[in-house]
């Protein structure tokens, strides 16, 4: 009898653990599932469709980089700024870093919210989303903008007009390239480039533009070599200087 009394008793313990082990695990997902950030429930002016920071911090280009004196006329011109940054890291980055980004977004967007209040239109908010503005956009142009001297090998995909209704070619030429790389021109006629659809090119960056507003990078200048009639053509990505129509 003794000795079924101790037994009952160690079963009794061993169950209690048991019970005491679920609660215990039972009470942790539930914190973990409180504490975990939700876009959904972020609230302020805007504040749910405004970037914040990047995932990794990056050194900015030495090239090809912002006006640090840019400022914008009111906070929605400088939240579509930022929102336009932000969605070129979005598609650019590694899935993984987009995560981070997608996290430090949230964490940027409560401490806005916390120093800055949610007023429309405050100060300190635009303040605060011009300077991410330039942050961001430092860190796409360290890791997505080309520098002088880099090349890169393609095809040529389409060789047009600048303008698509033209059918007396003045308006100037454009060159579509396989990789995504565009060239346009006012002074070129697509007749007398010398590029065919499906030449192999190498396509090398000559100049880069400096001064940009955030998030604008047009009017970097490449030289096209058509390696099948060793023709080439030196002209913008862009009609347009950054910064301009």
């Amino acid at each position: 009898m003794k000795k079924r009394n101790h037994l009952i008793a160690g079963f009794g313990f061993i169950g209690a653990c048991v019970i005491i082990g679920v609660v215990v695990f039972a009470v942790s997902a539930v914190t973990r599932n409180s504490t975990e950030p939700k876009l959904g429930s972020m609230t302020g002016n805007s504040a749910a469709a405004v970037p914040a920071a990047a995932a990794t911090e990056a050194a900015p280009a030495s090239d090809g980089s912002s006006d640090e004196q840019w400022t914008a006329s009111n906070l929605d011109e400088a939240n579509s700024v930022l929102n336009d940054i932000y969605g070129s890291l979005m598609k650019d980055l590694p899935a993984p870093d987009r995560v981070g980004l997608r996290n430090s977004q949230r964490q940027w967007i409560a401490d806005r919210n916390r120093q800055c209040g949610l007023e429309p239109q405050n100060d300190c908010a635009k303040r605060m989303t011009e300077a991410k503005a330039l942050e961001l956009d430092s860190q796409w142009t360290a890791r997505f903008m080309p520098h002088e001297g880099d090349c890169f090998s393609t095809a040529v995909k389409e060789v047009g007009t600048r303008l698509e209704d033209d059918p007396d070619q003045t308006s100037g030429a454009s060159i579509s390239y396989e990789d995504g790389h565009y060239q346009v021109d006012y002074d070129s006629s697509p007749k007398t480039l010398g590029f065919s659809r499906g030449d192999p090119v190498r396509l090398c960056v000559v100049s880069l533009p400096t001064n940009c507003p955030p998030g604008d990078h047009r009017g970097v200048e490449y030289k096209a070599l058509d390696l099948a009639t060793q023709r080439s053509w030196t002209a913008a990505d862009s009609e347009h200087e950054c910064g301009g129509a």
